[in-house]
């Protein structure tokens, strides 16, 4: 009997791991998708600045090329950051599902 409650109790401390695993990739994940909700907010300005800047430019301007020439080194950090959160986002996904499982086959 007292080796049945010492399995049970390893399982229950595995367990309790297992579910601190997944509430830290739920974590990762909402800090992931907060970060995208910036990034895209930053897009959203870039886009903003750069259609305001050629609609007071006059046509055939060399202002909309300077206006690009500002905006592309914003689009690369974008772009990067863009990058950073959707793995960031992929890997939460990935651990929060691995140990659901591994939470369900110790459970089962």
């Amino acid at each position: 009997d007292q080796n049945r409650q010492s399995a049970q109790g390893d399982h229950l401390l595995e367990l309790s791991e297992i579910l601190s695993d997944i509430q830290d990739a739920a974590s990762e994940y909402v800090d992931s998708a907060a970060e995208l909700v910036e990034t895209e907010k930053a897009a959203q300005a870039g886009i903003s600045s750069y259609i305001q800047c050629q609609s007071q430019s006059p046509p055939h301007s060399h202002r909309i090329d300077d206006a690009f020439d500002l905006v592309m080194p914003h689009w690369k950090k974008i772009g990067v950051a863009r990058s950073a959160s959707h793995s960031s986002l992929l890997q939460a996904i990935k651990t929060g599902t691995r140990r659901i499982e591994d939470a369900f086959d110790l459970v089962m």
